[in-house]
């Protein structure tokens, strides 16, 4: 009699035990906190919080321009001596705006006054604002030639030009900035300055 009473409670014990055994228990760790390895393999390591926190490599210093690109210039200025990084240097581009870099490409209608100077054998430099798409030339030429009405300030409806002698040169800053005369003032001065060095 107790052995037909107790068989009913021995099979409800084990029912319930396997039910359990298929779930884990309150205290059971959950699969993210541990992991098993396979039989006969080493323990599988998480990465570590060091490889997880390493810092990025550095980005170049602040304030200092990156190397610049080559550059062809529009005119290859065979009667002056200088190129386009001692025209108008890499340091002083990136003073006036990180954001320009030099280009090999001319505007759709360069001004008279960069036309003049690359008639004149001169030299003609161009660079681009990487997102706004804004221009700035920069070019020179020897004292002689000829600008005619493009010299002084000039603004061809896109471009403002302003031109200006320095030493045995002429020298000439335009960009879709310069909206006035006067606005280009602070660039002439920094060309006049590397071309009167040399």
């Amino acid at each position: 009699m107790r052995t037909r009473a107790l068989l009913p409670l021995a099979l409800f014990a084990a029912a319930a035990l396997g039910l359990t055994g298929c779930q884990a228990g309150l205290l059971a760790p959950t699969p993210s906190e541990t992991e098993v390895a396979p039989s006969g393999a080493a323990p599988v390591e998480s990465p570590s919080a060091e490889a997880s926190e390493e810092s990025p490599e550095e980005s170049p210093s602040e304030g200092e321009p990156d190397e610049a690109p080559s550059q062809e210039p529009l005119s290859p200025g065979e009667a002056v001596d200088f190129t386009c990084e001692s025209l108008f240097t890499l340091q002083q581009l990136y003073e006036y705006d990180p954001n320009f870099t030099p280009s090999n490409e001319a505007p759709a209608e360069l001004p008279a006054a960069f036309s003049a100077i690359a008639d004149a054998g001169g030299l003609v430099c161009a660079f681009q604002h990487v997102t706004a798409g804004a221009v700035l030339l920069v070019g020179v030429a020897p004292e002689d030639a000829d600008l005619g009405e493009a010299s002084g300030y000039t603004n061809n409806g896109v471009i403002g030009t302003e031109t200006a002698e320095a030493g045995e040169y002429v020298i000439a800053v335009g960009s879709d900035r310069f909206g006035t005369e006067g606005d280009a003032a602070g660039l002439l001065q920094q060309v006049s300055g590397n071309v009167t060095a040399e």
